[in-house]
Parts: structure tokens; sequence; C-alpha cells
């Protein structure tokens, strides 16, 4: 899962934890055990979005290096692996 369905599913179980804890579905021990999976949901969630910041800025800081010499062409290695971390961060979450 990514970081946004991880925080989409966090919002779907706590309204069927709140459901069961508090509404309709009278089933409390049920109701705190959707709330702590959501809770995982909602910390994976935020460790995705977290890992997707840390590798887009560590593309910026492989990317930027002006000791480099190559002149910005097409077989940079440096510009190749700042890309390749701003895949990894668009796969970790939206950025």
């Amino acid at each position: 899962m990514t970081g946004p369905e991880h925080y989409r599913e966090a919002e779907r179980l706590v309204v069927r934890a709140h459901h069961f804890t508090y509404g309709d579905g009278a089933d409390p021990v049920t109701g705190h055990a959707i709330a702590a999976e959501a809770q995982v949901h909602a910390t994976l969630a935020l460790a995705a979005a977290y890992r997707a910041e840390v590798l887009r800025e560590a593309a910026d800081v492989v990317g930027n290096d002006d000791t480099c010499g190559c002149g910005g062409c097409d077989t940079c290695t440096q510009r190749e692996l700042a890309a390749e971390l701003r895949r990894m961060a668009d796969e970790a979450g939206a950025a």
C-alpha cells in the first residue's frame, strides 16, 4: 500500500471503530481492535510521507553537485541517481 492508501484505510477503519465502540455495533472490544488497526495504518501513512520527503531531499543533494563538471549530460551518474531517488519518493507517497 502507498502512503495515501494507508491514510484512506485508517480513515475508513476509524469510522468502523466508532460504530462498534459508541454506535449501533455495541461491541467495544471489536471497536478497540479496529481502532488499533486504524492506528497502524495511520502510522504507516506518516512513515511513507516522511520517507518520500527524505528521498526527495536526498535527490536534491545528489543532483545539485556543482563539482560534477559533466555539464548536465544525460549520462551523468549523479543525475541518474537523483532521478531514481525521485522515482522512489513518488512511489512512497504523493508530493
